[in-house]
């Protein structure tokens, strides 16, 4: 019941906030499910995942009211998050930035960055229109190379930790691997939705399946290094790709 329970809520909770932007209402369920459940011994684990989730929309929704948008908001989001974690201490050794097996799974994780680096691809070739393309075009080609290098190491970082450390780890200790794995993915995918790119269905459908993907490579490696090493390349492509669309072929 409780592998079924993570799913549900982390996928009612990206769905309410990121698709029918019921950022209230969530935000008050999320709060009253965290009340009933983080101080009751039987389901303390579950209580500290929603609590996650509670504080990343809540913290997600008041700066948006203060416009700062996504992604710059994320690092606000870690700050956030990583206070909680530093509070309750012991946790802090179990969120995968140990080096683990990554040298056996280095090259899986290359066979992965080439395959979402082809499917992000065709998803943006096929549904970004160039009123969507992020990039600033105006800008000349080797600036535009600087800012995705550290446009892809920001993302590959931020993002990472936020979702295949903090809440990868506590649907974890709440459901176990593959639920946690599932959970965190959706929320993720959704997430997508609103602010990916690509967005909307595409993105929330190639969102998730990265997201789940790469929380599968961090539970199988032990370590969060190559799925933000993944996270790189892919976002650094998306970026090269957007680049070239916008400015030499029009899209």
């Amino acid at each position: 019941m409780s592998h079924f329970l993570i799913i549900a809520v982390a996928g009612i909770a990206g769905l309410s906030y990121f698709v029918y932007v019921m950022g209230h209402w969530l935000l008050a369920g999320l709060f009253l499910a965290t009340v009933a459940t983080r101080f009751i011994p039987v389901v303390r684990d579950f209580g500290k995942f929603v609590q996650f989730l509670f504080l990343f929309c809540l913290v997600a929704f008041g700066i948006s009211e203060l416009g700062i948008a996504y992604p710059y908001s994320l690092i606000l989001i870690l700050a956030g998050l990583m206070c909680v974690i530093f509070y309750e201490g012991p946790e802090w050794g179990r969120l995968y930035f140990g080096f683990g097996r990554t040298a056996q799974f280095f090259k899986t994780a290359l066979l992965y960055a080439t395959f979402f680096a082809a499917l992000f691809g065709l998803a943006i070739y096929y549904s970004v229109t160039p009123a969507e393309n992020p990039v600033p075009l105006s800008w000349p080609v080797d600036a535009l190379f600087v800012v995705g290098i550290g446009f892809a190491c920001y993302m590959a970082i931020v993002e990472e930790t936020i979702f295949r450390s903090f809440i990868l780890q506590r649907a974890e200790a709440a459901a176990g691997g593959v639920s946690a794995v599932v959970a965190q993915g959706l929320f993720y995918g959704f997430m997508y939705f609103k602010v990916g790119v690509p967005s909307g269905a595409p993105g929330a459908v190639t969102g998730a399946l990265f997201g789940m993907a790469l929380g599968h490579l961090v539970k199988k490696s032990d370590s969060i290094y190559l799925a933000m090493f993944v996270h790189f390349l892919v976002t650094l492509f998306v970026f090269i790709e957007l680049t070239l669309l916008g400015k030499f072929y029009g899209n």
